[in-house]
This record gives C-alpha cells, sequence and structure tokens, in this order.
C-alpha cells in the first residue's frame, strides 16, 4: 500500500475534503484489490510456469487466449463500463433510477444478444480462423499442437460473455460509488485459474488451467458481481430499443472505444500472432508471454489501481466541467506513478536475470527458461512506465467522452509500427518483438500528452517533462550503481541458482534503491517522513 500513501501524501489540487475523502477510499479500495490481484496474478505465472514452462504445451495455452483476446478487445467486453459510466451518472443525475435502469437493462440485453452470435460462430469456425498461424503453431510434423489449441481456444471463448456481464455489473455499483465487490472481480477470476491449474492439470496438462480460465470469469464477473448489483438497486428487464437517446450516445462513444481499446491492448494479440512466425521455435510464445505478464504486473499494481479508482471521479469532474481539478489530479497521478516506476524497471534492466530466477524458476521452468526470459524481460521493462500512464490518459479521455481521438491516436501509431514488428521479428526474433512493443507504448505516450495537452491548454507539460526528465537521471544513477555492484562481486554465493539471484538482488539492488529514494527525497519528488507520519496516523484509527 506504499504508493497508496505517496498519492494521497501529495501537494494535492484543492478540492471538497468530501471529495478527497472519497478519491481516497475508491484508490485504497482499488488498489487493495490490485495488490492482490497481483500477487494471485503472479501466483498463476508461477504455477504456469512450474508445469507448463518454455514447452510446446505452455506455447499451445498461451496462443489459445488469441481469438478470445480478439473478441473480447474487438467487443471490448471487460471495459464497457469505461463508456457506461458517464451516460449512467448522468441519467440518474438528470433523471431517475428507472431511467437509468432501463438503460442498463438494454445495453445488456442486445450485448448478451451480440456476444452469443460471435462467440457461436468463433467456436464453429475456430480451426478455420487460426489457420494462419505461424509455423511454430500451425506445423505440419506437429499436428497434435494445433489441435491442442484449438481444443483450449473452445474452453476460453464463453468467458468473453461472463466479462461482459460482469462489466455492466460494475459499471452499475462504480456509477453508484460503490467499489468492494467489482475489486473482487480480478482476484476470483485468477483463483480459478490458479485452482483449475493445480486441481486438473495431472491428469488434462495445460486443459486445466483453460477450465479454471472459465470458472474464475463466471464466479468473478457473475457469481459475485449479480448479488451485489441487486443491494443497490439492480432492475433488469428484457428491453431492445436502438431508438433510445442513451443507447445511441452509448454506441456512438463505445464503437471508436471499442476498436482504440482493442488496438491500445494490441500487444498481447501481436506477441503471440508474430512469436508464431519467429525463428526462436518452441517456447518463443512462452517467454514473451511470461516477460510481458510480469511488466504488467507492476503497471497493475503502480497504474491500473489509480485508473480504475479514480475514473468514476474524473468523470464526475468532467460532467461538471471542473476541468482544472481534472488536469492537476492527473499530472499529480502521473508523476507520483513515474517516481515509483521508472527506478524500479531501471534497476530490473540490469538485475532482469536473477528477477526471472526468483519469481519463475522451478519445475519445468529450468535455467535455460529462465536465461531466455531474461532477455525479453530486459527488453520490456523500458516501456512499463508508458504503459501505466498510456491507461491513464485513456480514462481522461473518456471521462471528457472523446473516444475517437484515442482511436485515432492509437490507429496512427499502430499502422506506423506494424512493419517494424514484421522486420524486428525476423532480426532479432523474440526480443525484437519485445523491443517494438516498447516504442510502441513510448511513441502512444507521446502523442497522448500532446493530444491532451491540446483539448485542456491548462496542462503543465513543461513541468511534467522536466518531473520526468529528473526521475530519468536519478534511476540512471540507481542502475550504475547497481551495475557496479552486480559486477564487482562474481565470486558464487550459493550452488542453488536461486539463492545466487537472491543475494545479487540484495547486494546490487537495494543500494540503488535507498539512493534513488535519498535522492527523490532530497528533489522534493517523494515524501518519505511524509509517507511515515500518514501510515502511522492510519494504522492508530
Amino acid at each position: 500500500m506504499f504508493y497508496i500513501v505517496i498519492i494521497m501524501n501529495t501537494h494535492a489540487p484543492e478540492k471538497s475534503p468530501s471529495l478527497g475523502k472519497a478519491v481516497s477510499t475508491a484508490v485504497i479500495i482499488m488498489a487493495g484489490s490490485n495488490v492482490l490481484s497481483r500477487v494471485l496474478g503472479f501466483a498463476r505465472i508461477k504455477a504456469l510456469a512450474m508445469i507448463g514452462g518454455t514447452t510446446g504445451q505452455m506455447d499451445a495455452y498461451v496462443y489459445a487466449f488469441l481469438l478470445p483476446d480478439l473478441l473480447n478487445h474487438l467487443l471490448a467486453a471487460s471495459a464497457l463500463s469505461i463508456t457506461f459510466i458517464p451516460i449512467f451518472q448522468k441519467l440518474l443525475q438528470e433523471q431517475d433510477e428507472k431511467a437509468a435502469w432501463k438503460f442498463f437493462s438494454n445495453i445488456l440485453t442486445v450485448g448478451t444478444l451480440f456476444f452469443i452470435v460471435f462467440i457461436g460462430i468463433s467456436m464453429v469456425f475456430t480451426d478455420f480462423f487460426l489457420s494462419f498461424s505461424g509455423k511454430n503453431i500451425n506445423n505440419p510434423d506437429n499436428p497434435g499442437q494445433y489441435a491442442l489449441v484449438v481444443k483450449l481456444t473452445r474452453i476460453i471463448l464463453p468467458a468473453q460473455l461472463f466479462f461482459f456481464w460482469g462489466s455492466l455489473l460494475d459499471g452499475a455499483q462504480y456509477a453508484k460509488k460503490q467499489f468492494i465487490f467489482p475489486a473482487l472481480n480480478p482476484i476470483l477470476y485468477n483463483v480459478g485459474i490458479i485452482a483449475g491449474g493445480l486441481l486438473l492439470s495431472g491428469r488434462l496438462g495445460m486443459e486445466g488451467f483453460s477450465w479454471g480460465v472459465l470458472a474464475g470469469a463466471f464466479i468473478g464477473n457473475v457469481g459475485v458481481q449479480l448479488p451485489a448489483a441487486l443491494k443497490i438497486g439492480l432492475r433488469y428487464r428484457w428491453h431492445i430499443n436502438f431508438r433510445d437517446p442513451g443507447f445511441i450516445r452509448y454506441v456512438v462513444l463505445t464503437l471508436p472505444f471499442i476498436i482504440g481499446f482493442s488496438l491500445q491492448f494490441s500487444n498481447e494479440v501481436l506477441i503471440k500472432i508474430f512469436g508464431s512466425y519467429c525463428s526462436d521455435g518452441v517456447g518463443a510464445i512462452a517467454s514473451l508471454d511470461y516477460s510481458y505478464k510480469i511488466m504488467y504486473l507492476f503497471v497493475g499494481i503502480f497504474a491500473q489501481s489509480f485508473a480504475a479508482g479514480f475514473y468514476p471521479f474524473l468523470s464526475q469532474l468532467a460532467v461538471e466541467k471542473k476541468f482544472g481539478e481534472m488536469n492537476a489530479l492527473l499530472q499529480t497521478t502521473i508523476t507520483r506513478i513515474a517516481v515509483l516506476l521508472i527506478p524500479v524497471s531501471g534497476i530490473m534492466i540490469v538485475l532482469a536475470r536473477e528477477v526471472i530466477a526468483v519469481l519463475l524458476q522451478g519445475g519445468k521452468f529450468g535455467e535455460s527458461s529462465t536465461s531466455v526470459t531474461a532477455v525479453v524481460y530486459m527488453w520490456y521493462l523500458p516501456g512499463t512506465f508508458f504503459a501505466g500512464v498510456i491507461q491513464i490518459f485513456s480514462r481522461a479521455f473518456y471521462a471528457l467522452q472523446k473516444t475517437v481521438l484515442p482511436l485515432v491516436l492509437i490507429t496512427a501509431v499502430l499502422i506506423v509500427l506494424l512493419p517494424v514488428y514484421w522486420i524486428f521479428t525476423n532480426t532479432f526474433g523474440a526480443p525484437g518483438i519485445a523491443a517494438t512493443a516498447t516504442g510502441m507504448m513510448l511513441l502512444l505516450f507521446i502523442v497522448f500528452v500532446i493530444a491532451w495537452k491540446r483539448e485542456t491548454a491548462a496542462f503543465a507539460v513543461q513541468k511534467l517533462l522536466a518531473d520526468l526528465t529528473r526521475i530519468t537521471l536519478v534511476t540512471a544513477a540507481g542502475m550504475g550503481i547497481c551495475w557496479l555492484m552486480k559486477n564487482s562481486v562474481r565470486h558464487t554465493f550459493f550452488a542453488s541458482d536461486i539463492l545466487q539471484s537472491i543475494t545479487m538482488l540484495l547486494i546490487a539492488g537495494m543500494p540503488a534503491v535507498v539512493a534513488t529514494g535519498v535522492c527523490f527525497e532530497l528533489m522534493g519528488l517523494l515524501h518519505i517522513r511524509g509517507i511515515g507520519a500518514t501510515v502511522m496516523r492510519r494504522l492508530k484509527r
């Protein structure tokens, strides 16, 4: 919870005490959920690594998410609440509960029919849709690999309907400033995957994890959220009205958002597509997926909790046209995330192999898997901060109901970088895919900052860039300390590679972390003493 205290202890924008308290409560709840979810997310990755390693079966399991991910992103199943919340809130504010729930029923009914049709088509034609896969998946010499991908894909596909239901049920609760039960959603999803893998993998192999995906999606998105939504007044009835103004407004906002959302998370899809063609062969897709997910563990802990926690408040401030408060809250959040994400990712670049060894090595994930994955992970790490801030900016645009602009920006960046993906895949293999993904996140960050400045002239870009420059320089110094410490100690402490890696992380990593923390305190970017006092006050309560 350290980073939550940092946000609450900054020189935040002037706002009412009730709003400040509400934002803090929401962020704490979402942060707690994200921390626990990320812990369980790591446990899920660890279970997959021990059972699947970097084998062909693990490649098949990762690739089995390609079609479900495409369907999820193209229909934005797990993020429709972002465009749903402002409209639902406006109906509650300008009309009444009955009108708001009628709008909810219309969206739920129409969306469910769409998902049933798309999921049905995808399940019938799975073999056809995946036939374009590269030789690492669709290899005539290994037909069993492709058959396994098709089977696992069909198990996972129905989960996308549950994500859609959960997104609307969560959105209704967020709109009424209820965060506790939606916060359980990702936790239960991870528990389902882990349980399915541990209980069924002995008999079913990687198929056990796939059944866990389906069970976790239902329990987290429907089993828990439906009763919670009923408690806040959910009223549903079968209702289809394509002429309803709220429905039309929702479609107009959501269609560009859907494309923008799918493109924003295109790296997850591109990993699988280009990974199936890269020359690294068996295990390339698995190493890319491990590295990307571990990188996103830190993005989730340090950025996604803020993005989810303050979005309803950004939306409310946008409705009330309080753009000064929006900009101040946005800038404070980005700077404080940078203070944590940039140094952490920088130091981990130096210690990439040790990090992967400590986190994943064991079972079928041996030293060779560690070496291959560490190289890929090192190229993902520079994009950690940018990946987090992109989500913050995206929600800021959506709060202004500007869904077309992010779509245009993301599409342009993706079009520019698709040839780079192909060239780097053929030239550098899996590390080239990771490096291109990092370049994409950096470029998106730049164009989002420029676009936000054009939309809200009061946004202090120069101050933000000055803060980021100072943070980057301190990080570079910290990386230098880490590298010197690592290379000054070359003898082996323990026979175990994992114990050796833990020791190196402590010897080389801790001095760098302490040094950067002290520099940030002296520069006024991190108030460690104030954080300590805040923690003590909250513990006493």
